[in-house]
């Protein structure tokens, strides 16, 4: 609902690339679950009029008027709060009703992408989106794990996502080849090579297989459907990166 509302007006179709996780599963297939909308914008919308435009959608064409939406991070996060989870008999009477649906946006770094569009027929929505090419989401998701700092914990305790990892190795295993001169843009270095890369990427796939092997799998739970794979998966990890790792 939310992508046919982007992707079917003016002001935003062609101003918002997809990104990210959903962009993956939609688009390309990958077999995991993802919580969020991520953006690229090429010129910048007040996130408040995004939002108020939005619920009128919601609330006018859809007949929905439940829905609420607070703005987070400053701006870069808008987040749609659905109280469906009851009356879907998903949640009990001490749980939260409500389903979030992030959308997170972020101005465009760099001009070395690639874009597609590709259109979308699911569930009696139709659209055409604007999206980037496997090798350009690539160098985002490679981006991604080697700048990220996530933290966790009333500690701040260092943590990784395991969800980086599992699209990694599933961009490796489908061949798909990194768009290095938009990961330069990205990254802010404009000398990176290939070797180089490979480095950062192994000691992050060997630190992440090692000191952070629990987290690789917490973290893998909410995201794929058939969790009895997930320690198995995590244990074979390190020898199916080695095997398919970057050519």
């Amino acid at each position: 609902m939310v992508l046919q509302y982007i992707y079917t007006t003016n002001d935003f179709k062609t101003n918002f690339i997809f990104t990210g996780g959903t962009c993956l599963r939609h688009f390309y297939g990958i077999d995991r679950l993802s919580e969020d909308l991520d953006f690229d914008y090429l010129e910048f919308i007040n996130s408040e009029e995004i939002a108020n435009r939005i619920e009128q959608y919601f609330i006018s064409s859809l007949k929905y008027p439940s829905l609420k939406i607070s703005i987070k991070q400053q701006g870069k996060q808008i987040l749609l709060k659905f109280p469906l989870l009851r009356e879907l008999r998903i949640a009990g009477k001490s749980e939260s009703e409500l389903l979030y649906i992030k959308i997170d946006l972020t101005p465009l770094i760099g001009s070395s992408y690639r874009t597609e569009k590709t259109s979308k027929s699911a569930f009696g929505y139709n659209f055409v989106t604007l999206h980037y090419d496997l090798p350009s989401l690539f160098a985002g998701k490679v981006s991604a794990i080697l700048t990220r700092n996530l933290l966790t914990g009333r500690e701040n305790k260092q943590t990784i996502k395991g969800r980086d990892f599992y699209d990694l190795l599933w961009y490796l295993k489908n061949d798909v080849r990194i768009n290095i001169p938009f990961l330069r843009e990205k990254m802010s270095d404009s000398t990176l090579n290939i070797k180089e890369l490979i480095k950062l990427i192994d000691d992050k796939v060997n630190e992440t297989c090692t000191k952070y092997k629990n987290n690789f799998k917490n973290d893998l739970i909410p995201f794929i459907s058939n969790t009895s794979f997930i320690t198995d998966y995590v244990d074979n990890y390190l020898e199916e990166y080695k095997r398919y790792s970057f050519k």
